[in-house]
């Protein structure tokens, strides 16, 4: 019998969270194999984290709001420091992910990022399970779990808080892990050092500066390219609950006519298509008169160090590996378009 609403809405829920938890397993095998084979790949650059960190938590918040788990966030003035903005973000994630997954409905999770004794200090606190003294000296080994019994509550392979140690030591900062024992609660800080020279006005903040919901990419006109209906059918559906103007093409040649008939903003295509791939795609769009405006973003399969300076030696502004998290889509589209001079051709 066919499904009614609600039905399906619990259906499409229950989907979307298993595919987030495998998603989330693949990747940190795959992060466990680069760290080992000295492959993980950092791209570092001068960031904002206290914009970073309230721009993950507002994407994550979510999770928070389904266990009914309170979400606090403080900070003082944004502090800068030299890192790879997707690698903070996946340290905030699983430190925050982790908070809530072991929180029971009814508790709290808080975050503080504030400068201290002349670095950059983030916090995740919970009011959760608590780790066991015995266990803290191991609690960042790879597949290490405080509870290993058959009959435990909670699943995953204990590889993220490795991950994020190997993160965070990797840029040059510290993270340590504490509580007071099972059932009081846990707390992770780590420490980056600050940006040299660079300052802004320390002004506290007590409320997030945007809104999960806020429509980030409002008014951008953007043409999604890929021979995968699937893939088409997602990207665009991410893009467009961020407000975007999307277009979509099932091949270069029909993504050649759309941009033609109308210049996109935003170009997202797959590299690997039948007939012309998403390389020879953007040499003939960078040929049309408004080509060298197009901010263009690569979104493949080939997710290799190779395939990620190639794509960006040829004209892509960014490389985005498939599975893609609509977060980290939505952030790339979003820091492109916010600076008129990433991304484009540079003039012949």
């Amino acid at each position: 019998a066919p499904l009614d609403a609600d039905a399906a809405a619990r259906a499409l829920d229950t989907i979307e969270r298993n595919l987030r938890q495998q998603t989330q397993l693949i990747n940190d095998m795959l992060d466990v194999s680069r760290i080992v084979t000295g492959k993980l790949v950092f791209h570092l650059t001068t960031l904002p984290l206290v914009s970073v960190v309230r721009e993950t938590i507002d994407e994550l918040r979510p999770q928070a709001e389904a266990k009914t788990v309170r979400v606090d966030v403080t900070t003082t003035g944004d502090l800068f420091v030299v890192a790879d903005r997707e690698r903070v973000r996946q340290v905030v994630s699983n430190l925050f992910t982790n908070a809530v997954k072991f929180t029971p409905p009814g508790g709290a999770v808080s975050i503080t990022c504030r400068e201290h004794q002349g670095s950059a200090r983030l916090e995740v606190r919970d009011t959760g399970l608590g780790i066991a003294a015995d266990q803290l000296p191991r609690i960042f080994e790879r597949f290490r779990q405080a509870d290993t019994s058959l009959t435990r509550e909670h699943e995953g392979l204990g590889l993220g808080l490795s991950i994020t140690r190997y993160i965070v030591n990797h840029l040059g900062g510290s993270i340590e892990a504490d509580s007071d024992g099972p059932g009081r609660g846990s707390c992770f800080s780590v420490q980056f050092p600050l940006a040299a020279g660079v300052h802004a006005a320390a002004v506290p903040v007590a409320a997030s500066s945007r809104p999960a919901s806020s429509r980030r990419l409002a008014g951008l006109d953007l043409l999604v390219v890929d021979d995968h209906l699937d893939t088409v059918e997602l990207v665009a559906f991410v893009l467009r609950r961020q407000g975007a103007l999307v277009r979509t093409a099932a091949s270069a040649p029909e993504a050649l006519a759309a941009i033609a008939a109308h210049p996109a903003q935003v170009l997202v295509t797959d590299l690997s298509m039948p007939g012309m791939d998403g390389f020879a795609l953007l040499a003939q769009v960078r040929a049309l008169p408004d080509g060298a405006a197009v901010h263009a973003i690569a979104l493949s399969g080939l997710a290799r160090p190779d395939d990620r300076r190639r794509a960006l030696a040829a004209g892509f502004s960014a490389h985005l590996a498939k599975p893609i998290e609509p977060a980290t889509l939505v952030d790339a589209v979003e820091r492109l378009t916010a600076d008129p001079a990433l991304g484009q051709a540079a003039p012949s």
